[in-house]
């Protein structure tokens, strides 16, 4: 199983990274943390606690824009969709995007909203590059 393709945007550098078998964790100089999981990969309570505590390293416990990137048919089970809505979970988030690829993506994303509603600002997009002009604008409000 690979990991999805990493992609920034021209201009933006990476300022730290983790690795992991099923996951890269890296914060760009644009101030979003980018999470770019494997394919066909079901993430549960375990290596979702390891990607936030990740991130809260390489961050110092800033308040950050979260960009995740599964691969296509990559989900998570239901004790993670409630950690990553909670206000715990996303108490570092100023917002979280996830980039969708599959319908099982959306079927999970649209229950996601509207079960666990997160405590954060989150949006779904199908390209990386529309999940960034969001992030970037939730920032500037």
């Amino acid at each position: 199983m690979k990991t999805q393709a990493y992609s920034i945007p021209t201009g933006v550098n990476i300022l730290g990274e983790k690795h992991f078998d099923y996951a890269s964790v890296r914060v760009r100089t644009d101030g979003i943390v980018q999470v770019n999981s494997k394919e066909d990969f079901v993430y549960t309570i375990e290596e979702t606690v390891e990607v936030h505590k990740a991130i809260n390293e390489l961050t110092d416990e800033k308040m950050m824009l979260v960009l995740h990137v599964p691969g296509r048919y990559t989900s998570i089970d239901e004790e993670t969709r409630r950690f990553i809505a909670s206000k715990h979970g996303l108490r570092f988030t100023i917002a979280q995007a996830f980039v969708i690829g599959s319908m099982a993506q959306r079927i999970i994303a649209n229950f996601f909203m509207k079960v666990n509603k997160p405590a954060r600002p989150t949006r779904f997009f199908t390209s990386q590059g529309e999940a960034e002009k969001w992030l970037k604008a939730v920032r500037h409000k």
